[in-house]
């Protein structure tokens, strides 16, 4: 008995690290942490354990833009969630599998999750899972163009994350109130919504956060045609989402490096190149890219469905 709760320990020990390196962006560790404490579960029947490792890896795939290994570790989590009735561990897993439809752009099945995810939160009351949910709704009506829409959905997830000192989520939706002003033209507005939610994700050690800030920050810059300082904007961002693992926003930071690039400082050559680089990390990743991304695609003279040389 006693080697068995030793060997309990031992997992939530490794979880707990798997945890640390997944936040610190040490994503190959944290999954190499993950998968150890997985077989301890599996091997002393920790079935509660085994579910929590089973979300987290899909968590960190679904960073990793590994889309396909994401949703398999999903969708073996949520029967034995729905076994446990462990409502919250629903919610995420729910919140996570929306976020993947939400990169393949389908939308009508991420607005079905994050519903379903923002439902159990409400019954339950848990605030800072309502927040993420409200966020990724908000996020969704960004991408089908619903500006006004996205933007009352993001300014609750704010007020609801602050209200819980959540400061990893009030991070990333102000930098996602930030790209709401920036469509709506509020500059100035946008880049203080950039600048705070950097100066949390600075706190919180988070380069990814660190990266998507000073994306919305070059975006600012674009749009009062400070070319030379957008792109010096972007290419920190890259550079941060780099060492954070985030390899989805990474690819599309190249993307947004060879449009401003090529269609904006009149250097067609590099922007081609960095265009080229991110459709290729995009296919790679297996996520699609949009009509705008194709065309723009089309007219820098690179293939959308050809991997970059």
């Amino acid at each position: 008995m006693r080697i068995v709760e030793d060997k309990h320990q031992a997992a939530v020990a490794i979880a707990g690290l798997a945890q640390v390196a997944r936040y610190k962006g040490h994503l190959d560790e944290a999954e190499h942490l993950l998968q150890s404490a997985l077989a301890i579960r599996r091997e002393v029947g920790d079935v509660k354990g085994e579910e929590a490792d089973l979300i987290t890896l899909g968590q960190v795939e679904r960073v990793r833009g590994r889309l396909v290994q994401a949703e398999d570790y999903l969708n073996r989590a949520l029967p034995v969630a729905e076994k446990l009735r462990a409502v919250l561990d629903q919610a995420t897993i729910y919140s996570e599998v929306g976020q993947i439809a939400l990169m393949r752009h389908d939308h009508e099945k991420a607005r079905r999750y994050f519903e379903s995810s923002l439902a159990l939160e409400r019954e339950v009351q848990h605030r800072r899972g309502e927040a993420i949910s409200l966020h990724s709704l908000g996020l969704l009506a960004l991408d089908e163009g619903k500006v006004t829409h996205a933007r009352g959905l993001i300014e609750q997830a704010i007020t609801l994350s602050q209200s819980v000192t959540d400061q990893d989520t009030t991070a990333t939706a102000l930098d996602s109130l930030g790209k709401v002003q920036c469509v709506l033209g509020e500059l100035e507005e946008a880049e203080l919504s950039h600048f705070r939610a950097l100066e949390i994700h600075r706190a919180l050690s988070d380069p990814s956060g660190e990266g998507l800030s000073l994306a919305g920050l070059s975006m600012v810059a674009g749009k009062r045609k400070q070319y030379e300082i957008a792109r010096q904007y972007l290419l920190e961002a890259l550079e941060r989402m780099l060492q954070g693992g985030d390899l989805v926003n990474h690819a599309h930071g190249q993307l947004m490096l060879g449009s401003l690039l090529a269609n904006r400082m009149g250097l067609l050559e590099e922007g081609r190149h960095h265009y080229s680089c991110g459709l290729t990390d995009l296919k790679q990743l297996g996520i699609a890219i949009t009509e705008q991304e194709r065309k723009l695609a089309t007219k820098l003279g690179c293939d959308p469905d050809i991997l970059a040389t």
